[in-house]
């Protein structure tokens, strides 16, 4: 099997059962050829392996960093923290691509240092919800259960829809700022049970 057709091989599978430098590896040739302003961002960021201390437990923590972090997160360094078994096992090659244009969007727009005295969660998921409308409409794919809009930019709670088409981070904290307090509470749990960060 020649490697384009490795590649082929792998683009929809869920947990693609890759190495995990191979899917590093693999994404960095997927940046190259079809998204070169994220390849400019990711060949300027720190890769951090990263495992929760219920795997390390499992499997033994021995070269990756034992981090509570279950899917990806960033800082304000530059700093990418993957889960090797969130993005090795858990999601789509297709979706590792697009949870790292997610938080490669967060480095570049300054989402960490630009957070001030806005209220950290309510600011992430703000901050989400226009970064992933972005990539939505971009054609990127994103793994189900994180506040990802629709294409014309809505996004449903049980009672209440927050558009965020056209909008900055800062306008759809604005709007999720003008929300009733029950309405916060169901995006919190959202935000806690979504599976990117």
């Amino acid at each position: 099997m020649t490697y384009k057709d490795y590649y082929k091989s792998i683009i929809n599978e869920q947990g693609s059962g890759m190495s995990f430098q191979d899917l590093l590896g693999s994404a960095l040739i997927t940046f190259s050829k079809r998204y070169p302003f994220f390849n400019e961002l990711m060949m300027r960021m720190r890769i951090i392996p990263v495992k929760t201390a219920e795997q390390a437990e499992k499997t033994g923590g021995s070269g990756y960093m034992i981090e509570e972090i279950p899917t990806m997160a960033v800082d304000a360094k530059g700093n990418i923290y993957i889960n090797i078994y969130f993005a090795t096992e858990s999601i789509s090659y297709k979706e590792v691509i697009g949870v790292l244009c997610h938080e490669m969007m967060h480095i570049s727009l300054h989402h960490l240092r630009r957070i001030g005295n806005r209220q950290p969660k309510l600011w992430n998921i703000a901050t989400d919800l226009a970064i992933n409308h972005t990539l939505v409409k971009d054609g990127i794919s994103l793994p189900a259960g994180g506040l990802i809009p629709s294409l014309n930019g809505d996004f449903d709670f049980d009672d209440y829809s927050i558009n965020v088409e056209g909008k900055s981070s800062d306008e759809a904290l604005h709007r999720i700022s003008q929300m009733k307090l029950e309405v916060m509470g169901q995006l919190l749990t959202l935000i806690k049970e979504a599976s990117i960060d």
